[in-house]
């Protein structure tokens, strides 16, 4: 039997379980720069939505109605009906802040993808952060969600001195 995904637990995953298998990953290195979380974002969706057909997951989406590319985004497809954008990603390496132009296209997709939800993901190599000040727009739609390695001194030492010989042989 097919289990379908709801709305609010896709979300709920998204708030609080992603982030903490993000923070794994880049613990651990499988994290060393952009494309990296790109695979590791999309790695993690698909095997929370599992057997559910009906959700897709795609990277690197361009949009003719936003004229943007966007990092990542889900939809609901149905036979017989065109695809439902869900949920947009911009997804970052060590941005300690939106940009100008990563909030302009999530605030497209709003806008003219009538998203419910948008989230801006950065991963960063130590904490420090600038969250934005939100429109009306963005209030209740657009979620920023850093990632920090969260190690002891000690730790992140070694930590980045490995990822610093693993970035090296690239």
């Amino acid at each position: 039997m097919v289990k379908r995904i709801n709305k609010s637990s896709l979300e709920r995953f998204i708030k609080n379980d992603l982030p903490k298998k993000l923070q794994k990953d880049l613990q651990d290195l499988r994290i060393i720069r952009e494309a990296d979380i790109a695979c590791c974002v999309y790695f993690h969706l698909r095997r929370f939505i599992g057997s559910d057909k009906t959700l897709k997951v795609f990277a690197e989406r361009p949009s003719k109605q936003t004229k943007h590319i966007v990092d990542m985004v889900i939809f609901r497809d149905f036979p017989n009906k065109s695809p439902d954008p869900r949920i947009a990603f911009e997804l970052k390496w060590n941005r300690k802040r939106i940009s100008k132009k990563d909030r302009d296209s999530l605030d497209q997709c709003i806008r003219k993808l009538n998203l419910g939800k948008v989230y801006f993901i950065s991963v960063c190599k130590k904490d420090g952060v600038n969250k934005v000040i939100k429109s009306d727009l963005e209030k209740f739609r657009l979620f920023e969600i850093y990632i920090y390695p969260n190690l002891p001194p000690s730790k992140y030492k070694e930590w980045d001195a490995r990822r610093a010989k693993v970035k090296d042989k690239f």
